[in-house]
């Protein structure tokens, strides 16, 4: 007999000649924090050096010709790089998106060390608007990489000429 199970669980198939169980639909993600964001900046959002992340955000923004940045570790310097390049100088931050007024905004972000000393780590993107004013739908992924000079620990969105509002989920991939 199959015992009740944990609420968000699903009832798992073992194969022939075995039971059933229930099982965690997190696909090994594991939800660390929900920022609330209203204003000029997330606020830190505090990441642990050397493990792998999963950063979905869902953004407005407040007027039209908003910038929207993400950081590592506070730093705006040249250190962001695209993936398959060798040299860093290519960009400021993770990614710089113009988003105008009433544009719903998502942007997803994977955030993978791949140095043993953590200063260096790969970031993936996707992001997608919608312009609710036209119904234009734009996405876009892109990879880089970060070499800082101190482990990663902190990631900031911060706006220029305005403000955003919108919800930061941060996951933690499980075994990383």
């Amino acid at each position: 007999r199959l015992t009740p199970g944990t609420s968000g669980y699903f009832l798992k198939t073992q194969g022939a000649a075995a039971n059933p169980v229930w099982a965690s639909t997190n696909n090994g993600l594991t939800l660390l924090s929900t920022t609330a964001v209203s204003g000029a900046d997330s606020g830190d959002i505090t990441l642990t050096a050397g493990k792998t992340y999963k950063i979905i955000m869902k953004l407005v923004a407040s007027n039209n010709a908003v910038t929207v940045n993400a950081t590592l570790n506070g730093d705006t310097g040249t250190n962001y790089w695209l993936v398959g390049t060798s040299s860093a100088g290519a960009a400021s931050y993770i990614l710089s998106a113009a988003i105008s007024n009433s544009m719903a905004f998502t942007w997803i972000l994977n955030i993978t060390p791949f140095q043993a000393d953590t200063t260096q780590v790969m970031v993936t993107s996707d992001a997608l608007y919608l312009n609710s004013s036209t119904g234009n739908l734009t996405s876009f992924t892109t990879g880089l990489n970060y070499n800082g000079s101190a482990a990663v620990t902190i990631l900031k969105v911060l706006v220029s000429a305005g403000t955003i509002t919108g919800t930061i989920w941060t996951y933690e991939y499980s075994g990383a």
